[in-house]
């Protein structure tokens, strides 16, 4: 016969609540260490309201320049047809190809024929200088130009008349037959100085109305092999491909200088743009 042990309930009931009671005081210990150890974080750092006030004047400064000198930025799209050489036969495939491919493969490897014409075509930017029509731009961008067609920020599109040129300096004058339109003004080049704020715009890669910012970075840069009288500006504004043409502003929307090249030399490039004081802007450039 198995003895049996009996426990009087109060100890059990004693057990428990020295069980609970631990707990509780275990709980209690950890809030407090959390509770002392929050008070010894540090306290949110306060934003220096003058600071901020400095940077959101400076975008503002940025935006309203930008608006400014927008509506007067256009598209340029310049076209000429050329005679190309000799058509090479199209090659013969061995079967085996002809059959993975099809047989219009290697039309792709044809030359055009003798006397067929092409049209090549080439984009850029421009900025209006008067009401009447009269756009700024590139001389590079609407040489030898069969046709140039002129795209506006408001997307109307005409055709334009070159009007005047001077390749040894970059620069040409297009005409549209139009009014009203928004113009841009022309500051005095000879006013800048290097760490000036300045804007570039235009359509490079085909993105019009693309606003890129940077600094004079120097003054009458020369000798670097783009046009015969060199005296450039130089920005680190970037300025890509269909910049060509498209103007460089200060923080008043004002044109200082004309986006006139990439050099293609170089991955990453600052920019230039060349003098011309008074009435004429300086022309910017990219090496």
């Amino acid at each position: 016969m198995k003895n049996s042990i009996s426990i009087p309930r109060w100890v059990v009931s004693l057990h428990f609540f020295l069980l609970a009671a631990v707990a509780t005081a275990g709980t209690a210990t950890f809030l407090t260490a959390n509770e002392k150890h929050a008070t010894q974080a540090d306290p949110p750092k306060v934003i220096d309201k003058e600071a901020v006030k400095l940077a959101t004047d400076l975008s503002e400064a940025f935006r309203n320049a930008s608006e400014a000198i927008r509506p007067a930025v256009v598209s340029i799209t310049s076209s000429k047809q050329t005679r190309v050489g000799k058509q090479s036969g199209q090659p013969v495939l061995p079967e085996e190809l002809r059959r993975f491919f099809g047989d219009d493969f290697g039309r792709q490897f044809n030359t055009p024929s003798p006397g067929q014409k092409s049209i090549q075509q080439g984009f850029g930017s421009g900025v209006i200088i008067s009401r009447d029509g009269y756009v700024l731009t590139n001389n590079h961008v609407v040489a030898d130009a069969d046709r140039v067609m002129v795209k506006t920020q408001a997307g109307n599109e005409y055709q334009a008349k070159v009007v005047g040129t001077d390749p040894k300096t970059d620069v040409a004058v297009v005409k549209i037959d139009a009014s009203d339109l928004p113009m841009a003004r022309l500051a005095d080049s000879e006013n800048v100085r290097v760490g000036d704020w300045v804007i570039a715009v235009g359509g490079p890669f085909g993105l019009e109305s693309t606003v890129t910012a940077g600094i004079i970075s120097a003054t009458g840069r020369d000798a670097v092999g783009i046009t015969d009288y060199e005296n450039f500006l130089q920005t680190d504004a970037a300025i890509n491909p269909g910049n060509s043409g498209g103007p460089l502003v200060n923080l008043r929307g004002e044109v200082v200088g004309i986006n006139t090249r990439l050099h293609r030399d170089l991955d990453r490039a600052p920019g230039l743009a060349s003098p011309f004081p008074a009435i004429s802007p300086r022309w910017s450039w990219t090496i």
